[in-house]
């Protein structure tokens, strides 16, 4: 047995398969259209390594070494192989050995694994072998028969059974079929499981009505454990990933939503461009094939248990003292936290209604880090008005385990896949939802720089092709992600490939976010805000006629307004005025609302001050 593609469609699969991608073109312009295998190995253990693409034109399988590879993950660099520098080449070693090792020629081979013991399994491969000569991180690369540097789109299959063109040059840019198998002796067939995952898979089904069944297991950072179904998802070619944090803001900020490729886009199947300056954010939470293996968490540095979130503290400053803020001013919330992951700040305007999407609310949301974080507030509630002068209640949750399972163009999930479930909740107990509760929002949305993508809290397009969520949300405590809420597609088609084209689905040109979380226990302070204004002036108004110059003035608001005073002059050299209209060398405060200034004087400048 071997991980791999075995894992993926085991013996008795049902559905569609989907190749993995080794392309040169990329999703959202940050994500290659390929997958890289990474594989933990300990000194002296060997790497058994098949695929069908093996031995067919340029197909190969590649191995480099811990601190080879390099670059920001979708973006990596990836050194030259050569006699074994920098690591191993599958068909380097075919070519030596004058064989057909690393070989998977049908789906029996793929099933039964690689074998080194003889006499071989009759139904096993024989593998390409590669010994590692230190403990670490080994990257895995499966090339198609088109070679390394190709972006050949021709499409694959989608069988899993038997078939030619699962085993030849058809293949394209794919791999049909791929193993990669961990033991620590070449003369027993015991396979170390749990070492290989990868921080994205770029699949490819080569059309609609080719539904998948795959099982994979993301770990997050803090050491919470999900296992995917994806449950008979419908797409046609996608990237498969989990991050704690979706999509981004125009503002870097976690966007909670989808994003729409823009009309103008390349290539709006693979997001090449998005709508309202939102991005995708990275991977960041490893895919494993199987559960992890303790020392694979150990080579990642994740904890083997789950780290509960939680927040000590949450104090506020500004340029008042004892936790107020001036009118329109804002100032700063102070979290005290443990562990790092996202947090959700809510300034209720009622202070019993914490909804974050309340329009009187103002949410703040961002990445949390362990320790002291400063979060900045702007004065402003949700619409961008000034919050009113008031006393209000402040609610801050971070969030354990938060894990975001986005779907680039995937077209269909007319059973409502995937599904995620909690596998290690902390305390062994997922709570009333239970361990599949997730949250999504399918709505349009104006980003933090005021672009509207699609119809603010409606659709993200006119219309859709068959079937859509209703409603277009979750609820605040989520739903059920083993349901059937977020149906959506069609059961021929919906892959337009065009903007919101009506033929086209819910997944069609679109990222798709999904989450789930285990929240904290909320943290509230009170803040108060204050008017320091000590005069609202509703209108200042001045009259010239034949007779005499007259200032009229009207306010709104007063805080202990003692007088106002009229200035007024030829020049920048102002004067005070009084009633009587004559110069004064005093200070005179008049006690009215109007002012005449006098019939003979010009006067360029007049100002209102208030005491």
């Amino acid at each position: 047995m071997a991980e791999g593609s075995a894992l993926l469609y085991p013996r008795g699969a049902r559905g569609a398969r989907a190749n993995i991608e080794w392309r040169t073109s990329a999703y959202g312009a940050a994500l290659t259209r390929r997958t890289i295998i990474w594989t933990y190995a300990e000194r002296g253990e060997h790497l058994l390594l098949g695929s069908s693409a093996v031995g067919v034109d340029a197909g190969d399988v590649r191995v480099y070494d811990p601190g080879t590879v390099v670059g920001e993950i979708g973006q990596e660099a990836f050194p030259p192989i050569e006699h074994g520098v920098n690591g191993f080449s599958c068909r380097q070693q075919r070519a030596a050995f004058r064989d057909d090792r690393g070989r998977i020629h049908a789906r029996a081979q793929e099933l039964a694994g690689p074998d080194t013991t003889p006499p071989r399994v009759a139904e096993a491969f024989a593998p390409c072998i590669y010994t590692a000569l230190q403990s670490g991180l080994y990257a895995v690369v499966f090339v198609g028969p088109s070679g390394f540097e190709t972006d050949n789109d021709q499409p694959p299959t989608g069988t899993i059974a038997d078939t030619a063109a699962n085993f030849d040059e058809r293949q394209g840019g794919t791999t049909a079929a791929w193993a990669v198998a961990v033991r620590k002796d070449l003369a027993r067939t015991q396979t170390e499981i749990g070492r290989s995952f990868a921080w994205y898979v770029a699949f490819y089904t080569g059309g609609t009505q080719r539904p998948v069944f795959t099982t994979l297991y993301p770990v997050t950072p803090d050491g919470f454990r999900y296992r995917i179904d994806l449950n008979g998802i419908d797409p046609h070619g996608w990237v498969q990933y989990a991050n704690g944090v979706g999509f981004l803001d125009a503002d870097g900020s976690p966007l909670y939503r989808n994003v729409l490729a823009a009309p103008d886009a390349a290539d709006p199947a693979t997001l090449t461009t998005l709508q309202g300056g939102v991005s995708l954010a990275p991977p960041s939470a490893p895919l494993f094939f199987a559960p992890p293996a303790p020392e694979t968490l150990h080579a990642l540095g994740l904890p083997t248990a789950p780290v509960l979130p939680e927040v000590r503290a949450l104090s506020f400053e500004s340029d008042l003292p004892r936790n107020t803020a001036s009118l329109g001013s804002g100032g700063t919330f102070v979290m005290e936290a443990i562990a790092g992951g996202t947090y959700e700040l809510v300034i209720s305007r009622d202070g019993v209604d914490f909804s974050p999407d309340a329009p009187g609310n103002r949410t703040l949301r961002g990445v949390r880090v362990p320790g002291t974080q400063r979060i900045a507030w702007d004065g402003l509630d949700n619409r961008e008005h000034p919050l009113p002068a008031g006393v209000y209640q402040v609610r801050i949750q971070t969030k354990g385990g938060e894990t975001h399972f986005p779907l680039l163009d995937v077209e269909n999930a007319l059973t409502g896949g995937p599904i995620y479930t909690l596998l290690n909740p902390h305390g062994g107990d997922c709570g009333p939802s239970g361990c599949s509760q997730a949250f999504f929002d399918d709505r349009g949305y104006v980003t933090a720089n005021g672009t509207e993508v699609g119809s603010e809290n409606g659709p993200l397009c006119p219309s859709f092709a068959g079937i859509v969520p209703q409603p277009l949300m979750s609820s605040r405590d989520g739903f059920d992600s083993a349901g059937s809420l977020r149906a959506f597609g069609v059961t021929e088609g919906g892959n337009a490939n065009r903007v919101c084209d009506p033929a086209g689905t819910l997944g069609d040109t679109k990222g798709l976010d999904l989450w789930a979380y285990t929240p904290s226990v909320p943290i509230t302070t009170t803040i108060q805000v204050v008017d320091t204004t000590a005069v609202a002036l509703v209108h200042f108004r001045v009259e010239v006629s034949i007779d005499a110059t007259s200032a009229t003035w009207e306010t709104g608001t007063e805080h202990h307004t003692a007088g106002f005073r009229v200035l007024a002059g030829a020049t920048d050299d102002l004067a005070p005025r009084t009633g009587d209209a004559a110069y004064s060398s005093s200070w005179h405060w008049w006690y009215g609302r109007d002012l005449h200034l006098g019939k003979s004087d010009v006067y360029n400048r007049i100002v209102l001050l208030a005491r």
